[in-house]
């Protein structure tokens, strides 16, 4: 038996499930709002979009909601959205204008301080939206609340997370469109740079699993109810089990020499 064939394939097993158990572990980014009838999606932890009905006030789901949402897995370009009905007859009259629009991520200002997030194009129900492209990367708390269900994932408050705003009646600073602007299909294109230097920064250091050094970069993802957080253990436990039946493979080919 070849000694260094043995070594050589348990030793690419281990660098690949390794790489597997880093890729597992990503950024999430999505669109949220709230319009002027107090509809909304809070967070990207919230899978579907709410409104109160007129008659009773009762919580409600609209007819049609269909969200994209993204894994940020590398540098590059990412394209996010969310497609919904308007809705006429809510608690508070029919939906017509945006209280707030904003592209939020659960990633954390401290955990990468250099990355950086530039909007390519915003479209509203198909029509590019001029001035979208001057949006500024900020940071606010994503905050969960009654409304989440874990949605991506996210089952905690994210302290700091980059969010870039497009309309914010309270908030000029993140208000970049025409106030007018409104529709039931949004959609954003994305480019983000410094993820990946970050990612690696961990791997190396060994202090964490956020994100990887591969990939395209262009990885959308319809948001999924089941998805629940990765805490990188069960990764952790292969590559260990792995690199132990390297070792035992070591000490068979030493036997057979």
């Amino acid at each position: 038996m070849n000694f260094k064939k043995i070594l050589g394939a348990a030793v690419a097993s281990v660098m690949a499930v390794s790489t597997m158990a880093v890729a597992a572990s990503a950024a999430h980014a999505g669109l949220i709002y709230q319009t002027n009838a107090w509809t909304f999606r809070n967070t990207i932890a919230q899978s579907k979009a709410v409104w109160w009905d007129a008659d009773f006030g009762d919580q409600m789901e609209y007819d049609t909601w269909n969200v994209a949402d993204v894994e940020i897995t590398a540098d590059g370009q990412y394209t996010a959205s969310f497609e919904k009905n308007i809705m006429e007859d809510c608690k508070d009259g029919p939906e017509s204008s945006f209280n707030f629009l904003k592209l939020q991520t659960d990633i954390a200002a401290a955990d990468y301080p250099d990355l950086q997030i530039t909007v390519d194009s915003l479209k509203i129900d198909g029509t590019e939206v001029s001035g979208a492209t001057a949006a500024v990367l900020g940071q606010e708390n994503l905050t969960i609340d009654d409304y989440s269900d874990g949605c991506n994932g996210i089952s905690d408050t994210v302290v700091n997370a980059y969010t870039i705003g497009f309309i914010n009646i309270w908030n000029e600073e993140q208000t970049c469109i025409d106030a007018s602007s409104f529709g039931g299909k949004v959609e954003v294109t994305f480019t983000v740079s410094g993820f990946a230097a970050a990612s690696t920064e961990d791997t190396e250091g060994n202090e964490g699993n956020e994100g990887n050094e591969g990939g395209n970069g262009d990885t959308n993802a319809t948001t999924p109810d089941k998805n629940t957080p990765d805490t990188g253990v069960e990764g952790v436990a292969v590559v260990a089990g792995i690199a132990v039946l390297a070792a035992g493979a070591i000490v068979v080919a030493k036997k057979r020499k």
